[in-house]
């Protein structure tokens, strides 16, 4: 998913190419989710046209245009949105994804001309972009509830350490919420908290004043390198945990692949790629936080237990037994992927009990078939 870093990149190439330009013309697909609403493509597509952008703006994930006449365009990449320009390799490559080279790409919103001849395409494959025109973008939602962006707007130190001792959850969870910190996701707040040697599920509460310095500084170091790189990843060091953390260490690297199949040529069977580990040896490990993968080093990242007197956060009390599968359905949707497993285990043994206790009735009717003589026995008992 595009972070803070991928969208600054994007908001740096809409300042080169539209800045001082004028819309010539732009084509909206429909889209009534992406633009919210039916006929909002055609809309957003009719005010643009003609207009003159003067800045570019971002705060956290949200970027967009200041135009010459209100309303603005504020934009949204969701999970796999992007900028695709035409007969330039400007597109972001992803980790997680792939995107198209071509133009106009795939799953394409809205293509734009501007009056210089520059073309560039905003694509979406998954539809969990945005895209909206807003009169006063800064203080409207969504960015009006974000927390402070880590390049724009950190806080002093005692500010940071005061908002993450007034909450008691997992620091993870709290890097992910968007109303505290601004455009770290999934992948930056797995960075920071490795740098930092903090373990993801390590509860706010518990945190030393050293571990919230270093982190104040570690994220304050990853976000500015991963900036100044352009979010190119290849130019991240190389010690970063960014660069083994992928799909789960399901996936080999290309050298992994040519050295596993060079070793395991003639045998027949295909080998599974290593353990993911970190270059010094170090292994990575998953969980569920938050809702997302968290990527972290055991050696490295120790979790510590509460301290006496100090209480995690009250889990959802578990589903009981008999509890319609209409209202079963809307909890699962609120519950984490933990708890989700759980839940469906116990409607699984709900759902097998009562098949125990009672045979069906086609069971039954094909019992007493069997059981009952055949006409031809029938006949021969009434001749003797």
């Amino acid at each position: 998913m595009p972070e803070l870093p991928e969208v600054e990149r994007a908001r740096r190439l809409l300042q080169r190419l539209c800045v001082g330009r004028v819309f010539e013309r732009i084509t909206a697909n429909d889209d009534a989710i992406v633009f919210g609403g039916a006929a909002a493509a055609q809309e957003f597509a009719a005010h643009t046209g003609g207009r003159r952008v003067v800045d570019t703006f971002r705060r956290g994930k949200v970027f967009g245009l200041t135009l010459d006449t209100p309303p603005h365009l504020v934009m949204h990449f969701g999970m796999t949105g992007n900028i695709v320009v035409k007969d330039e390799d400007a597109t972001m490559k992803y980790k997680d994804f792939k995107q198209d080279t071509v133009f106009p790409p795939r799953f394409c919103k809205f293509v734009a001309e501007m009056d210089d001849g520059t073309q560039f395409a905003f694509a979406d494959g998954r539809r969990l972009a945005r895209i909206k025109l807003l009169n006063d973008p800064m203080n409207e939602p969504p960015i009006s509830a974000l927390g402070f962006d880590p390049l724009l707007d950190m806080p002093p130190l005692e500010e940071f350490s005061r908002l993450i001792r007034k909450r008691t959850l997992p620091i993870k969870n709290l890097l992910l919420d968007q109303s505290f910190s601004a455009g770290i996701g999934n992948w930056v707040a797995d960075e920071v908290l490795y740098q930092a040697k903090i373990h993801p599920g390590q509860y706010t509460q518990t945190l030393l004043d050293t571990e919230i310095s270093n982190l104040y500084d570690t994220i304050v170091s990853v976000i500015k390198i991963a900036c100044d790189a352009n979010a190119d990843s290849e130019l991240f060091p190389k010690t970063w945990l960014f660069h083994y953390r992928w799909f789960k260490g399901k996936r080999a690297t290309t050298e992994e692949k040519e050295e596993n199949d060079t070793k395991k040529k003639g045998k027949g069977k295909k080998q599974p790629p290593p353990p993911p580990s970190m270059p010094d040896g170090n292994l990575i490990e998953f969980e569920t936080l938050g809702g997302r993968t968290s990527a972290f080093v055991p050696a490295v990242q120790v979790l510590r237990p509460l301290d006496e007197g100090q209480s995690p956060v009250k889990k959802a009390k578990k589903k009981t037994v008999g509890t319609p599968k209409s209202v079963s359905k809307k909890r699962r949707d609120k519950e984490s992927d933990s708890e989700r497993d759980e839940t469906e285990d116990e409607e699984e043994d709900e759902e097998e009990e009562p098949a125990k206790r009672a045979p069906s009735k086609r069971n039954k009717t094909e019992t007493k078939e069997d059981d009952a003589p055949s006409k031809p026995a029938r006949k021969l008992r009434a001749r003797k």
